[in-house]
């Protein structure tokens, strides 16, 4: 992995490495300053020898011009690291945005006070990523014909608030046939309209189920063997997902 591609590593070496340079700079600039007061107490002794005499005149400002050289260039570092941290992060959000949601989605028996409630069925979306998106569903028996009530709009879910997403279904059981439910699900991201609604950002879940009693049960195997039919007769609007 290139280590100058990872925003957390970036991010890490931020966070020490100017200063880093920084204080190595003010470090040598002391220590150049520190050699000029040694210099200056031996001068008088080196009178004699005029190499030495220009050697101390200019070492220690030439240190403390390296020291100063250093710490600006740590100043420097810091900024390119700001300006790579600025665009991973760029980069990171775009990547975020053009990521599918990843939900599963099951109906389960509804209950009342421990009672089963045979005019509700319980929806439960679990999100696997945090994705934000929009959703709606329904139910219905066999042909299609709806058994709860159809939503014309959307819900909006943010998975990070809630990872685990419930919602009560109102159903029609005189008008199931067979025992035989189906649930439709269909969801987007809401990024999905700001990169121009890709297929990849959209999908739609479809499940058969028994429903007996007021109770939800896995599907028979004739049921099962229905649903593939009817599955295989329906137009891919959406990106499908089978969760079972």
């Amino acid at each position: 992995m290139d280590i100058w591609n990872s925003l957390a590593v970036v991010e890490r070496a931020a966070e020490f490495t100017p200063y880093l340079v920084v204080a190595f700079g003010a470090l040598v600039s002391v220590s150049g300053i520190i050699l000029k007061g040694r210099v200056d107490k031996r001068s008088g002794a080196w009178n004699a020898t005029p190499v030495l005499v220009r050697a101390a005149r200019v070492t220690p400002y030439a240190i403390v011009l390296v020291g100063a050289l250093v710490s600006a260039s740590g100043i420097h570092v810091k900024g390119v690291f700001d300006k790579r941290i600025a665009a991973l992060a760029a980069e990171a959000l775009q990547e975020l945005k053009n990521t599918p949601p990843d939900v599963r989605v099951k109906l389960g028996t509804a209950t009342n006070n421990g009672q089963v409630n045979p005019g509700r069925t319980l929806l439960e979306i679990t999100a696997k990523n945090d994705i934000d998106y929009n959703a709606k569903w329904h139910v219905s028996t066999r042909g299609g014909t709806l058994v709860s009530g159809f939503m014309t709009g959307l819900v909006k879910i943010v998975p990070a608030a809630t990872p685990v997403f419930k919602a009560a279904i109102s159903i029609q059981a005189d008008r199931i046939v067979d025992d035989y439910i189906e649930l439709m699900f269909i969801y987007e991201s809401v990024h999905s309209p700001e990169l121009g609604n890709p297929p990849h950002l959209r999908g739609q879940i479809s499940v058969p189920y028994r429903y007996s009693g007021g109770r939800v049960y896995f599907p028979t195997q004739e049921m099962i063997a229905y649903w593939e039919a009817q599955r295989s007769r329906r137009e891919p609007a959406s990106q499908s997902k089978d969760p079972l």
